[in-house]
Protein backbone atom coordinates (compact mmCIF):
# COMPACT_ATOMS: atom_id res chain seq x y z
CA UNK A 1 0.00 0.00 0.00
CA UNK A 2 3.01 2.52 0.30
CA UNK A 3 4.77 1.70 -3.13
CA UNK A 4 5.47 4.83 -4.78
CA UNK A 5 4.43 7.03 -1.85
CA UNK A 6 6.90 8.11 0.55
CA UNK A 7 10.11 7.43 1.62
CA UNK A 8 11.61 4.25 3.92
CA UNK A 9 14.45 4.31 6.27
CA UNK A 10 14.93 0.26 7.47
CA UNK A 11 17.56 -0.32 10.18
CA UNK A 12 19.52 -3.51 9.82
CA UNK A 13 21.58 -4.89 13.03
CA UNK A 14 23.88 -7.59 12.86
CA UNK A 15 23.90 -9.91 15.81
CA UNK A 16 27.26 -10.76 16.67
CA UNK A 17 26.34 -13.21 19.58
CA UNK A 18 24.29 -16.78 19.58
CA UNK A 19 21.00 -16.03 19.75
CA UNK A 20 18.80 -18.85 21.48
CA UNK A 21 15.34 -19.31 19.26
CA UNK A 22 13.19 -18.20 22.32
CA UNK A 23 14.99 -14.68 22.71
CA UNK A 24 13.30 -13.41 19.42
CA UNK A 25 9.55 -14.59 19.45
CA UNK A 26 7.21 -14.78 16.68
CA UNK A 27 4.52 -12.21 16.94
CA UNK A 28 2.08 -10.76 14.41
CA UNK A 29 2.29 -7.11 13.74
CA UNK A 30 0.45 -5.03 11.18
CA UNK A 31 3.20 -5.34 8.66
CA UNK A 32 2.74 -9.32 8.87
CA UNK A 33 4.31 -11.79 10.80
CA UNK A 34 8.01 -10.80 12.79
CA UNK A 35 9.67 -13.88 12.88
CA UNK A 36 13.71 -14.76 12.83
CA UNK A 37 15.02 -16.32 9.43
CA UNK A 38 17.93 -17.91 8.71
CA UNK A 39 19.93 -15.81 6.29
CA UNK A 40 20.24 -18.89 3.93
CA UNK A 41 16.59 -19.22 4.03
CA UNK A 42 15.92 -15.56 2.62
CA UNK A 43 15.95 -16.38 -0.96
CA UNK A 44 13.09 -18.96 -0.44
CA UNK A 45 10.71 -15.64 1.34
CA UNK A 46 8.48 -13.32 -1.04
CA UNK A 47 10.48 -10.23 -0.71
CA UNK A 48 10.62 -7.45 -3.02
CA UNK A 49 12.88 -6.85 -5.91
CA UNK A 50 14.74 -4.02 -4.21
CA UNK A 51 15.66 -7.03 -1.19
CA UNK A 52 16.67 -9.85 -3.44
CA UNK A 53 18.70 -7.87 -5.71
CA UNK A 54 20.18 -4.51 -3.61
CA UNK A 55 19.82 -5.18 0.01
CA UNK A 56 20.75 -8.69 0.70
CA UNK A 57 23.87 -8.72 -1.45
CA UNK A 58 24.93 -5.66 0.11
CA UNK A 59 24.02 -7.22 3.68
CA UNK A 60 26.38 -9.78 2.43
CA UNK A 61 29.58 -7.90 1.09
CA UNK A 62 29.09 -5.80 4.36
CA UNK A 63 28.85 -8.07 6.99
CA UNK A 64 30.60 -6.49 10.47
CA UNK A 65 30.56 -3.33 8.45
CA UNK A 66 28.36 -0.26 7.91
CA UNK A 67 26.64 1.02 5.03
CA UNK A 68 23.59 3.45 3.20
CA UNK A 69 22.10 2.92 0.03
CA UNK A 70 19.58 4.90 -1.97
CA UNK A 71 17.00 3.23 -3.84
CA UNK A 72 14.84 5.25 -6.52
CA UNK A 73 12.48 2.87 -8.06
CA UNK A 74 9.76 6.14 -8.84
CA UNK A 75 10.03 5.35 -12.39
CA UNK A 76 9.45 1.23 -12.53
CA UNK A 77 13.37 1.07 -12.89
CA UNK A 78 15.67 0.29 -10.27
CA UNK A 79 18.69 2.50 -9.68
CA UNK A 80 20.34 2.54 -6.60
CA UNK A 81 24.46 3.51 -5.10
CA UNK A 82 25.90 3.11 -1.85
CA UNK A 83 26.24 6.71 -0.42
CA UNK A 84 28.62 5.54 2.50
CA UNK A 85 30.20 2.10 3.39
Amino acid sequence: PYEAQTHWLIILCEVTRAVQPAELPTMEIAEGTLARVPRASVEDLDIPQTDREIKWPLVDKHRGGFFVVHIDCTDGELKWDVREG
